[in-house]
């Protein structure tokens, strides 16, 4: 527990932060405190050597173009600590060690278990120009990660790392009394609840913000900015209304009925299913122009888009969704984001598809030019077997999907889809939030396990990985359980660890837990070890399916016993094929190195089916029947239980090729070609 008092204000001339706090800190551990370790967050943002810095992927554009502007303008961040004093009023200044975003404090006297420690730093943060979490853009500030914050102690030791990249954040609950002081006419917004705002003689107005229960606190300045403001008090908030503000600027307007509905949605979504939010204010910030990315703070998250966004285009309210999910995994239930961050972001990326789809609709349908648009992005530009049209690329193979085919037969309508001059109901957009996670996850496969530690990933794979593996694995073990059985064990776990840390045990017991009151003798072990724990893919695959009509044997048989004559089958009767039985031979293969049992269909062309369940710890198996009629098909996994399968196009078989679906097929791939020339002609 933390208890934080701290005094700050902002110079907009000089772009810093100067402030005073008051730290105590109580020891809760079984184990002795000999220094205290706080998080110097700003440092990452200082130099081109810093840990942070030297995370960013060479190949990442956007972020080298932003540093080498910060580089050319000299716009970094920093944090200078001015002092650090002892609760007696010593000075341990000249003992305090900074190693880039860590400074250990050694205390004048241990601290032992039950027991606190206090001191008191003077610094100033100079803010760097918006870069990824903090910063600022003209006269807007964003003051995140900016105050000295102690790390979290625990029995083993302190859990203290450097600010990574790809790391997040990690720090005890506590309570925090903030006065904020800016220059007059500045709107502020901040984590907790703010008292009234007290204006000084210099030009200044001070607010002083008090939260309780957070592990952070982050608030924001721009005189520009507007407020738009809804009270939920509807469902669970019928007695405890919530505050929602959306700060935004003058021309984002229109955009707020939007990011506020998405807001309210999110509450009864997750007030609903998994608890009610537990504080009166929430705060959305709308960084200017699409600067900084969507982040998370207790009481307050950031959202980031482009200048324009069509109706049609759901990403506001997405991403939305998705920070506000993290009030939850990331503000309630405060998990390490350093060594495990998929509890937070994966988890939340799983929850808000889901929200989405139940919300928003999974597929909607809408005007054909935006449909086409909203397809099309997503199918066309990617890898693949190509198109050269000058001015653009057309990928023809991803208009097939990616592992799983986005095209499904209904009835009606032009190709078998339903269209009118008017909207145009796409195939495959009601998988498109999922199967675009999972294209996301499958080109990097097989980097790493989901539960590797932030810094431990593959350059490049951290996203795939933590956000959309786990969604995908996520899926995967809801469709094991059956029903909503992982919503009820989410809930459970949300109840039972709120504002407490977590760890990916917690969370697989609790799983575990919930299968074994519903499904006594299920063991979800081997799933979780392999799938979370483990690098290995899933893939099952139909690899053939064989039939033949069954005939007496020909020829001479050998006899029964020793001393008798062969059997004379050389002169059989012609086959009576009106009672014809058929032998069949099927053969299944795991292309992948997870093994898990798996469900095998036969399904006979006279209705009748045959299921086998196959261990999958062998790399084939073979089964064979005899029955009064040839096999239609063959499936493994029927019912889509592992939708964490690499490529479900394999999956089943027909024994006789069907050439309408190809046809089917084949006139769309000529109508998305016809279209395309028809735009690069348009643009040439």
């Amino acid at each position: 527990m933390v208890s934080y008092s701290i005094q700050a204000s902002l110079d907009p001339a000089t772009r810093t932060v100067s402030g005073r706090e008051s730290i105590v800190y109580r020891n809760d551990t079984r184990s002795t405190m000999s220094d205290l370790k706080l998080h110097l967050y700003p440092n990452a943002f200082s130099n081109t050597a810093s840990t942070y810095m030297h995370g960013i992927a060479w190949d990442d554009r956007l972020t080298q173009g932003r540093l080498e502007r910060m580089r050319d303008e000299g716009s970094w961040g920093s944090m200078k600590v001015l002092s650090v004093k002892g609760a007696d009023g010593a000075d341990l200044t000249g003992g305090a060690a900074i190693d880039e975003t860590v400074m250990t404090v050694p205390l004048p006297s241990p601290v032992r278990p039950g027991e606190s420690a206090r001191i008191e730093v003077a610094w100033e943060t100079r803010l760097p120009r918006t870069f990824h979490r903090m910063g600022y853009w003209g006269q807007h500030y964003d003051v995140m990660q900016w105050f000295p914050k102690p790390a979290v102690f625990t029995d083993a030791g302190w859990k203290v790392y450097p600010f990574y990249r790809y790391s997040e954040f990690f720090a005890d609950f506590g309570t925090f009394d903030v006065a904020l002081t800016v220059p007059r006419g500045y709107l502020v917004e901040a984590t907790g609840v703010p008292d009234a705002a007290r204006d000084n003689p210099d030009g200044t107005r001070t607010v002083t913000y008090r939260a309780a229960d957070v592990h952070d606190f982050a608030w924001i300045a721009d005189p520009n900015a507007l407020v738009a403001r809804e009270v939920v008090a509807e469902g669970p908030y019928s007695a405890a209304p919530v505050e929602v503000l959306y700060v935004h600027q003058p021309y984002r307007r229109g955009m707020a009925p939007r990011i506020l509905e998405a807001a309210r949605q999110g509450l009864l979504y997750y007030g609903q299913r998994f608890m009610p939010y537990p504080y009166p204010r929430l705060v959305i910030d709308d960084l200017p122009m699409g600067l900084g990315g969507g982040m998370e703070y207790p009481m307050l998250f950031t959202v980031s888009m482009a200048w324009f966004v069509p109706r049609l285009d759901t990403a506001p309210e997405e991403v939305t969704l998705h920070e506000f999910g993290h009030q939850y995994w990331y503000g309630i239930m405060a998990t390490n984001e350093f060594e495990e961050p998929w509890l937070d972001e994966g988890i939340n990326s799983y929850v808000t598809r889901r929200a989405m789809d139940r919300v928003f609709g999974a597929g909607r349908r809408g005007r054909t030019v935006n449909a086409l648009f909203a397809y099309g992005a997503a199918r066309v530009l990617a890898d693949g077997v190509q198109a050269n049209l000058g001015c653009a690329t057309l990928d023809l193979a991803q208009l097939l999907g990616f592992h799983d085919t986005p095209f499904r037969p209904v009835e009606g309508g032009l190709l078998g889809y339903p269209v009118s001059p008017f909207d145009l109901n796409l195939p495959g957009l009601t998988d498109g939030r999922f199967l675009y996670g999972k294209q996301a996850y499958a080109d990097s496969a097989r980097d790493d396990p989901i539960t590797t530690p932030s810094w431990g990933f593959h350059p490049g794979s951290y996203s795939a990985m933590v956000y959309d593996k786990t969604d995908v694995a996520l899926e995967t073990l809801g469709r094991l359980l059956g029903g909503d059985l992982l919503e009820q064990a989410l809930r459970a776990y949300v109840r039972r660890y709120r504002f407490t840390h977590p760890t990916a045990q917690d969370f697989f017991s609790v799983v575990q837990e919930t299968a074994a009151q519903a499904h006594p003798g299920l063991d979800l072990r081997p799933a979780i070890e392999q799938i979370f724990r483990g690098s290995g893919t899933l893939d099952y695959a139909v690899a053939s399916l064989r039939s033949r009509e069954v005939i007496e044997p020909q020829g001479y048989l050998p006899p029964a016993r020793a001393g008798e004559a062969p059997l004379d089958r050389t002169a059989l009767p012609a086959p009576d094929h009106r009672a014809a039985r058929y032998e069949t031979e099927l053969i299944v293969r795991r292309l992948g190195e997870v093994a898990l049992p798996v469900e095998v269909l036969v399904r006979f062309e006279s209705g009748e089916e045959r299921r086998e369940t196959w261990d999958g710890r062998s790399t084939w198996k073979r089964y064979t029947y005899e029955a009064s009629s040839k096999p239609e098909a063959a499936i493994i996994d029927p019912e889509r239980i592992y939708a964490i399968d690499l490529d479900v196009n394999n999956n089943s078989l027909t024994l006789e090729r069907r050439e309408a679906p190809l046809l089917r097929l084949g006139l769309i791939w000529l109508f998305w070609i016809q279209n395309y020339l028809h735009l690069a002609a348009s643009l040439s």
